[in-house]
Formats: C-alpha cells, structure tokens, sequence
C-alpha cells in the first residue's frame, strides 16, 4: 500500500466504485447478521425439541415402570388371596367337624338331662363340653368369616391394580409415541439447522470476499470495521473511513465513510475530522448501526479494536 495524500483519499471514498462496493459490503452484512440469528433460533429450537424428546422418553419409561409395578402387585395381592382362600376352606373343614361334634355332644346332653331325673355329674360334664366346643365353633365361624372378608379385600385389589397397569400402559404407550415425534422433529430440525449453518456459512464468506477485495481495490489496510491509509503528508499518521455509525463508543461521534485521521500509535482510541468528507449521493443505511453497534457484543468483536 502506499502512501497517499488527503486528494487520493477523497477521490477513492467519493468514488462510484467504493459506494457500490459499501451499499453492498452492508446488504452482505445484514444477510450474515439474518442467517446468523436464523441459525441461532434453529439451534435453540433443536436443544429444546431434543429436551423435549428424551424428557417424553423418560416420562414413558418411568410409566412403563409405573404400569409394571401394579401388575407386579397384582400378582403379590393374587398370592395373598389365594393363601387367605386356601386358609378359609382348610378352617371350613374343620369347622364342620366341629360343628358336628357340638351335634353330638347336645345329642349326649339331650339324653343325659331328662325330665325325669336331675342332671348328675354325667350330664353337668357333658353340657360344659358342649358350651366349650360350641364357644370354640362360634370363634372357628368368625374366623371363617374374616379370611373370606380379607380375601374379598384382597381380590378387589387385584383387580384394580390390574386394571390401573392396564391403564398407566396405555399411556406409557401414549407417551413413547409422543417421545418418537419429537425425536423426529428433532431430526428434520437438525437438518434445517445443518442448512442454515451453510446459508450462514455462505453470508460470511461473501462478506469475508467483499473485505479481502478492498484492500486491493482501494489500496488500502482493511478490518472488520475501519479502512486505513498512510498519510504521504506524515509518516506518522494515517487516513481513517469507518464503515459503520457510532455516537458513543469513541472520542468523537462517527459516520460511516466519512474520512478522519489519527496517529499510527493510538489509532481509533483516538480520532480527528476532516472537513469536507462526507460521500456525496452515497446513502447510509441505517440498519447498518444495528449490525456494527448492537451487534458487536454478539459477534465477538470490541468497537475499539477495529
């Protein structure tokens, strides 16, 4: 590059040709601003379909478990039943037995105790024993009755912890079917995705192409954000266009392609004007600020390094 006095400068900046190229370094840049937040809303839509997947899978599996665990009961409950149904027909038995000694014992009793003579000892033994053995019937008798009502608990339940791993297995069905269309939307996501990363991909590098041409074309230092040229008049200074608007960030307010200058040690840190430097007939577009000024943070770049 070299030197050139403040004339060069002017002409090259008031040029048709570095206009076109500035309309159109803006309108690239915009685009690979969009395709940037394009892809940025598609990766956080992937991260939250995928989210959303493996938390539906989770769900189905935990209700898969769910519907396990009161068939599983179901079962548990099954075996007690038929334990208190085996224990219920067993005492059954044995109450019949005892039912028919009480019949034997009044029988006894009836003959020992007639009207025709006062009870001996026979016959005051033979009714203690009956009233033991139909005490011990009676209390034989509840306790039938109580396997039957424990049984009858017990086979409720049953059926109704069947009947709820009927049902949460319909809904873990349900759910793995939920999970399976958001992996899949997940998947056609990550493809858009994949397709926005190379529509971003494309922007910069036309950006990146219209940056890497300038510096031929003008003949000049070219970064992200400034032009430079050696000044001929100082060895010591440089020519200065920003190629963006900013009113806070530096020492002076700046407007894109007008021409300053500073020192070749301090650089932008600190920046003088120049009259009669404004690009005639040339439009700066404002959306421009948006990209260079409020997208700086996004971007990963300082104002002040440019």
């Amino acid at each position: 590059m070299k030197a050139k006095q403040l004339s060069e400068v002017r002409d090259i900046v008031n040029s048709a040709k570095f206009r076109s190229w500035f309309d159109t370094l803006v309108k690239a840049r915009l685009a690979a601003r969009e395709a940037q937040l394009r892809h940025e809303e598609l990766l956080t839509q992937i991260h939250l379909m995928e989210f959303r997947a493996e938390l539906a899978q989770r769900n189905a599996t935990d209700t898969l478990y769910r519907a396990a665990g009161h068939e599983d009961a179901a079962a548990a409950i099954q075996a007690e039943s038929s334990d208190l149904e085996n224990k219920s027909l067993n005492l059954v038995g044995e109450y019949e037995r005892q039912r028919a000694l009480c019949t034997e014992l009044w029988g006894a009793m009836g003959a020992a105790e007639t009207p025709d003579r006062a009870p001996d000892a026979r016959a005051r033994k033979l009714r203690e024993e009956y009233e033991r053995e139909t005490a011990k019937k009676n209390r034989m008798w509840e306790e039938v009755e109580n396997l039957w009502a424990m049984s009858l608990e017990k086979n409720l339940a049953v059926v109704e912890n069947k009947a709820k791993g009927k049902r949460v297995r319909r809904e873990s069905e349900t759910l793995f079917a939920n999970a399976e269309k958001a992996n899949a939307s997940a998947q056609a996501l990550k493809s858009d995705g994949e397709r926005s990363a190379r529509e971003r991909e494309k922007a910069d590098e036309a950006v990146l192409a219209l940056m890497s041409g300038a510096a031929a074309e003008f003949d000049a230092i070219v970064h992200e954000d400034f032009l430079y040229w050696s000044q001929r008049e100082n060895n010591k200074a440089v020519y200065v266009s920003p190629l963006f608007n900013d009113s806070s960030n530096y020492n002076l307010e700046l407007n894109a392609c007008r021409i300053y200058q500073c020192s070749s040690e301090r650089g932008v840190d600190f920046l003088e004007p120049i009259v009669e430097t404004a690009v005639r007939g040339s439009r700066v577009d404002t959306r421009l600020d948006d990209f260079f000024v409020k997208g700086r943070a996004q971007a990963g770049t300082s104002s002040q390094n440019g």
